[in-house]
């Protein structure tokens, strides 16, 4: 009897648990609605851009279909045109001298509002912040406002303080 009661009272030997490969068990539906959001994502993202290679190519004047011919005449006048040249310096010129302003400033900005505690420091990081809630559309054209009603003329040099302006936050916010 008291082995009957030994035999009936012993706790079943603890098996240990397979490891884990760390892959979820997904139903079909679930992966197959994620494949197809992001098919319509990427469909969204990227179906402009192969509509606007598509007639870029094409002989007509009018962007309908069908396409009356291939050709690659608009890009020959486009790498003809000097005004897209004169464009082209001069974004190569502007791009050359707001990075390397944006970095410096951005950089010391960055690193004075992280290592120093000041009592105008919400202050200082709430105005180099604010640039980044605004539209560059607005603040382009609040630049231009600007330099209308101060009477400066707009040259390359407007161009470079109004990017210093767009990008030296998000540097800062970066770094």
């Amino acid at each position: 009897m008291a082995t009957d009661v030994a035999q009936r009272t012993t706790v079943p030997a603890v098996t240990a648990l397979p490891p884990t490969t760390g892959v979820r068990f997904r139903s079909t539906a679930v992966t197959w609605s994620w494949r197809g959001f992001l098919a319509v994502v990427y469909l969204i993202l990227f179906g402009p851009l192969v509509i606007l290679m598509v007639f870029s190519i094409n002989d007509s004047n009018v962007v309908a279909f069908p396409l009356e011919g291939v050709t690659f005449h608009w890009y020959t006048d486009a790498f003809h045109d000097q005004l897209l040249h004169a464009a082209l310096v001069n974004s190569i010129v502007v791009a050359c001298i707001v990075a390397p302003i944006c970095l410096v400033l951005g950089t010391l900005t960055a690193f004075g509002l992280t290592r120093f505690r000041f009592r105008a420091r919400p202050a200082v990081s709430g105005l180099v912040g604010a640039p980044l809630i605004l539209p560059w559309l607005i603040i382009g054209i609040a630049a231009l406002m600007f330099y209308v009603r101060f009477k400066i003329d707009l040259s390359l040099n407007t161009v470079i303080a109004t990017q210093i302006v767009c990008t030296f936050p998000l540097v800062t916010a970066i770094v």
